[in-house]
């Protein structure tokens, strides 16, 4: 594993085919070329420095087998392992610069909690790229109804806290 600090700033990332700028496949230039970032041990933490990267808020989820869409040309990153303190990801460790061994449809994603997909409150959501529905979960009605979000991390989490919040 390696960890290059190849440069990578918020001109050098972006995201892809999301419903906006702060949700999408993740993309990275290198040698002047955009390049996707492969979902082996894709997990939250890679999502919170790719957030922070691109100055979107909080990470609500990390994604996997191309849920943006399957990307085109080079696949720049694969086992990106983040803590979730880095300046960017490409400080993370990795296999290598353009070292995988993956396809398109394994391109990684995130969803940024950002533009609309939080009230402010205690409400934790994503759109779906599909259909512009808005799945979410309001914390402050626990036992209100929530779709389904597929997000098996995410639940953990939002099922953690209904449970932290019910022992207050």
């Amino acid at each position: 594993m390696s960890s290059s600090g190849l440069g990578v700033s918020n001109g050098d990332i972006r995201l892809m085919n999301g419903s906006h700028e702060c949700q999408g496949r993740v993309e990275i230039m290198y040698l002047g070329n955009w390049g996707t970032v492969c979902d082996d041990g894709w997990q939250l933490d890679n999502a919170v420095v790719v957030c922070k990267q691109l100055q979107c808020g909080s990470a609500v989820a990390a994604l996997s087998q191309a849920a943006y869409g399957a990307g085109v040309g080079q696949i720049w990153l694969d086992n990106v392992q983040c803590r979730g303190t880095e300046a960017g990801l490409s400080f993370c460790s990795h296999l290598g610069i353009a070292q995988h061994n993956c396809n398109h449809n394994e391109d990684a994603a995130v969803i940024c909690n950002s533009n609309g997909l939080s009230s402010g409150g205690l409400w934790s959501g994503c759109r779906s790229r599909a259909t512009g529905q808005v799945w979410g979960w309001d914390w402050n009605n626990p036992t209100g109804q929530s779709q389904v979000l597929g997000l098996r991390k995410l639940f953990n989490e939002m099922l953690l806290h209904t449970m932290e919040r019910a022992q207050l």
